[in-house]
């Protein structure tokens, strides 16, 4: 072989070592970005299961408690079922600030009220103390607020009455008579 044969031999194979360089950096890149994406995933999955398990009350009091802040959400199709749900609303603001049994758990200030329907919402900028300060928005704007801390979501249903508690937020779905006597509150 002449010299530049063996040069074009010698490139060759350095360029054949280049590509299989290149192609090992693709396959490691690739395994990690795999490994990332099924990490992400199952995390996300356990950290979704965990938080749809129901768990005691006194759970959920104690992440209130280290929030120092609950949002109460009354969710109403109708005037007639909001007049319901304010009842057990009242009771549960009752227990929770003190002033039906003395023990306080939260101040006025720091227990905020969301009223909400299908389009709309309105809540207290300043919880529930002094002169309560409203705001008018969406509902889907309310949602991203009260989502943030633990919450109470009621609901108003004529055919049941449940209660399902969760590490950050408990979901009542009741009838008249479950929400005339709000029975959780005591709990609470």
């Amino acid at each position: 072989m002449n010299n530049s044969q063996e040069d074009n031999k010698s490139r060759e194979q350095s360029i054949e070592k280049d590509i299989k360089r290149i192609n090992n950096k693709i396959l490691i890149i690739a395994v990690i970005a795999i490994a990332v994406i099924v990490f992400t995933a199952v995390y996300y999955i356990k950290i979704n299961n965990l938080s749809k398990q129901q768990v005691p009350i006194t759970q959920f009091i104690e992440g209130y408690h280290a929030a120092n802040r609950l949002s109460i959400v009354i969710y109403y199709s109708n005037y007639t079922q909001l007049a319901k749900e304010i009842n057990c609303e009242t009771l549960l603001i009752e227990s929770i600030t003190g002033s039906k049994n003395q023990l306080v758990h939260l101040f006025p200030q720091d227990l905020y009220l969301y009223v909400i329907n299908s389009t709309s919402c309105s809540y207290s900028l300043n919880g529930t103390y002094g002169a309560i300060n409203l705001v008018n928005t969406t509902a889907e704007s309310c949602m991203q607020q009260y989502t943030k801390h633990p919450y109470i979501f009621i609901n108003f249903s004529n055919t049941k009455s449940n209660v399902s508690i969760y590490a950050s937020s408990v979901y009542i779905e009741a009838n008249s008579s479950y929400l005339a006597s709000c029975p959780i509150a005591e709990e609470i």
